[in-house]
């Protein structure tokens, strides 16, 4: 009996570790489903490119993150400057995890959250300030100890679930539930339900996809493909993605692994 004990405790363990990978394995995860005046928010929207891009330097990068936070002070308040906030940390976040610089990326994850948590304490069903939080405790799953990834992956989805029950049209949020299908390691990965999924929410009329949201769609479809040995369909979509963002490092060693082949 202590021995079954033992072995259910394993496959619980093995199985949350795996849902986690699978949310924060791509390193294009950057998520953000801006309403209007985000999409307005010069400085945010290059910072978020830029790290996309891989267009700077650390040094260029937190240069951008200054100015989108002296910014996003100056053009907002309340709640908005809240989840405002929360965007920049998140996205400085991504650039730490990016370069291998964990205990950064770590403390940059946790300002992300607590700014979400303090718009969610005024409005905990603000959509935007619920996709932060969700998307910002999934990088940090990524990063942190195994006990963290322990006590919190579980809640990812939980997250991605309410997004969605708050704005059904959430591009990002979908693509956080999806993603699973495509980015899980072998056996748990299910390339065919992925492209399903992915395919789907580029046919919603009404599904809300950002720039970033469109790059990440058509990357996890390139990837799909080039896992499942279609090589003609990877680099039709790789490049879709390639026209949004063309510097991507990921993308480029996708491409230059296919063209080796």
């Amino acid at each position: 009996m202590k021995f079954f004990k033992i072995i259910c405790m394993k496959r619980i363990c093995y199985f949350i570790i795996f849902f986690i990978i699978s949310y924060c394995f791509s390193i294009f995860t950057i998520y953000a489903d801006i309403d209007r005046q985000y999409i307005l928010w010069d400085e945010y929207v290059e910072l978020r490119d830029s790290v996309y891009n891989n267009s700077y330097d650390l040094d260029g990068i937190k240069n951008l993150y200054t100015k989108a936070v002296e910014s996003a002070n100056l053009n907002f308040t309340g709640n908005d400057l809240s989840i405002a906030l929360s965007r920049c940390d998140f996205i400085l976040g991504l650039y730490y995890t990016f370069t291998e610089k964990k205990e950064l990326a770590s403390q940059t994850f946790d300002t992300g959250i607590a700014f979400a948590e303090l718009a969610l304490k005024n409005h905990k069903d603000d959509y935007l300030a619920t996709l932060m939080y969700a998307e910002n405790l999934c990088q940090n799953c990524g990063v942190k100890p195994f006990s963290y990834v322990v006590k919190n992956g579980p809640k990812i989805q939980v997250w991605a679930d309410k997004t969605l029950t708050i704005n059904p049209n959430s591009g990002s949020a979908m693509y956080l539930l999806y993603a699973q299908y495509i980015f899980a390691p072998a056996p748990f990965a299910n390339y065919k339900k992925g492209l399903n999924e992915m395919y789907q929410v580029l046919q919603k009329p009404n599904v809300i996809l950002q720039k970033d949201d469109t790059f990440n769609i058509t990357s996890a479809i390139g990837y799909a493909y080039f896992k499942l040995q279609e090589n003609e369909k990877a680099v039709q979509w790789l490049n879709k993605s390639l026209e949004i963002y063309p510097d991507n490092l990921f993308v480029n060693s996708l491409m230059s692994q296919l063209n080796n082949l």
